[in-house]
């Protein structure tokens, strides 16, 4: 396991959480993921996350990645159809969005090879790689911004249950 300076997770109190302009109070619900805070959506037309963070105490040269932890209620819709678009950026730096399927057994389809699947964890919840970033010579003191969002079609979206966002070290290819 990686030390603490390589991993990161970022829970419901950073600013890794939902937004949705004109929710409901009800719009986002909260709940205990053993001594954390989670959010549930529910019922909304505009998918949001985002999350910041210092690269200060990453390591120069070093690529990681960002995942998105989270699992999907019994009673969902609207998370599959279009895809969210998952981004990741560092400092000024413009990201490339990447499509990703939240709930594959509703959703991804046999051709649609650029499309990211999640992977369950040990922990029982998924993950799905938000985008990867590495941390140049010059740019210690940059932000490292991530989002996940699907706001092209307004249909009602419920039931994605987001746990944080993780950043560690990017895994090389075998």
């Amino acid at each position: 396991m990686p030390d603490s300076i390589d991993r990161r997770v970022f829970g419901r109190g950073s600013n890794a959480c939902a937004k949705e302009p004109r929710a409901s109070p009800s719009a986002l619900t909260v709940e205990e993921r053993s001594d954390e805070e989670v959010a549930e959506m529910m019922d909304l037309c505009r998918l949001e996350i985002e999350g910041k963070s210092d690269c200060k105490d990453l390591t120069t040269g070093k690529t990681y990645a960002a995942y998105l932890i989270f699992k999907i209620a019994e009673e969902s819709c609207g998370l599959t159809s279009p895809y969210p678009d998952a981004r990741v950026a560092l400092g000024d730096h413009e990201a490339k969005a990447c499509a990703v399927c939240l709930d594959p057994s509703k959703g991804k389809k046999k051709h649609e090879d650029d499309v990211r699947l999640p992977r369950k964890r040990n922990d029982g919840w998924m993950e799905i790689e938000l985008g990867e970033f590495t941390v140049n010579r010059g740019e210690e003191g940059e932000k490292v911004r991530m989002s996940l969002s699907e706001t092209k079609v307004m249909n009602w979206k419920k039931g994605l249950i987001v746990g944080g966002i993780e950043i560690r070290p990017k895994k090389k290819a075998a």
